[in-house]
């Protein structure tokens, strides 16, 4: 990574990872996409973004999934983060974005024919982008907010991010706005394919970095993966019905609470505090690999959710298995088993 200082703020450059997902062999994750074909990973080059940070943003490393990552104090201990995902191909459709995004605030999903409504262009990368935001209608104090602006170019997605109290992103939209101007995108040199060695083009060759090795079940149906995920997976009997993902997040991706909080809204359940958090949780063991797991239902909705959370050094891994009661209670000790087989990188 390039920096140049600028006064109160940066510039930071940052060359996107050009990852291939692994090929479909069995016990291993198969092609993320599930259809064949042509690889939806692949891209023509790899293209170099630049950024002007504003004041008060503090930039943390990036990962294999992020291609930035900041941190934003506010008063009270508040704090707003802002990601920068990169992902090949389309990264979903919008509607299917926006309504992830809005069951994480804790808003019911809206239609096609609302989507465009919601959207405001924005300068961003030299071009425009959208800007969605998303914030839960009473707009308390301690409620979440999201700004996400995506911008699709030369065979990629690009997600920018930012989440946190309704009130310190609500302060924070116009340096967000800003600093989506202020990106800079140039292609880098074609890169020369290094010289094959033995076993290329297996699975454990293809996977992208830093992604575990997993005992698929084979009834499980790959997908690509959506905006801060490194897997996707449905059951093939249950597709729309289920879903099971995997992501990664740097530390402890914000601590036990936050986490289960963040569960609980995307069932459109109301937060616990931490006098009940003993009781929502359940510390256990996944392979060598410390964590915790955690079972949560909504009756209303006919939902539920079961999700594990293992630490790995620095890192973060979080598994969810999500959707209709039925299906997510069938597939729970598989789901768990899926877990308890990941192999992690040292």
């Amino acid at each position: 990574m390039l920096t140049a200082g600028c006064g109160r703020e940066e510039i930071r450059v940052y060359e996107a990872p050009k990852e291939r997902p692994a090929t479909a062999t069995a016990g291993m994750v198969p092609d993320p996409g599930g259809l064949g074909g042509a690889d939806p990973h692949a891209g023509p080059s790899r293209p170099r973004l630049s950024w002007q940070l504003p004041a008060g943003w503090q930039e943390r490393p990036a990962t294999s999934l992020r291609a930035g990552y900041f941190v934003i104090a506010g008063p009270h201990g508040q704090e707003a983060e802002v990601t920068i995902i990169p992902l090949a191909g389309t990264g979903g459709n919008d509607l299917d974005n926006v309504n992830r995004w809005r069951a994480q605030v804790g808003l019911k999903a809206v239609t096609a024919d609302e989507l465009p409504r919601l959207a405001q262009t924005v300068a961003l990368g030299g071009g425009e982008g959208q800007l969605y935001d998303l914030v839960g209608d009473s707009y308390e104090a301690d409620d979440q907010r999201t700004l996400a602006a995506i911008l699709r170019r030369d065979g990629m997605s690009w997600f920018f991010k930012m989440t946190g109290p309704a009130s310190l992103v609500g302060d924070q939209k116009g340096a967000f706005v800003e600093f989506l101007r202020t990106l800079q995108f140039e292609s880098a040199p074609p890169v020369s394919p290094a010289a094959p060695g033995p076993g290329a083009g297996s699975a454990a060759e293809a996977r992208p970095a830093g992604l575990p090795r997993f005992q698929v079940p084979e009834h499980w149906q790959t997908q690509a993966p959506g905006a801060m995920q490194a897997a996707r997976f449905f059951p093939r009997d249950a597709e729309g019905r289920a879903e099971i993902s995997v992501a990664m997040l740097p530390g402890d991706g914000g601590g036990p609470l936050a986490n289960i909080n963040r569960w609980r809204r995307q069932l459109g359940l109301g937060p616990i505090g931490e006098s009940e958090l003993a009781g929502a949780m359940q510390p256990r063991t996944f392979g060598a690999q410390p964590g915790y797991w955690v079972e949560i239902a909504a009756p209303e909705s006919g939902r539920r959710l079961v999700a594990a959370a293992v630490q790995k050094g620095n890192q973060s891994w979080f598994y969810k298995l999500s959707g209709e009661a039925a299906v997510v209670d069938r597939e729970k000790p598989v789901f768990l088993q899926f877990v308890e087989s990941a192999e992690y990188a040292p």
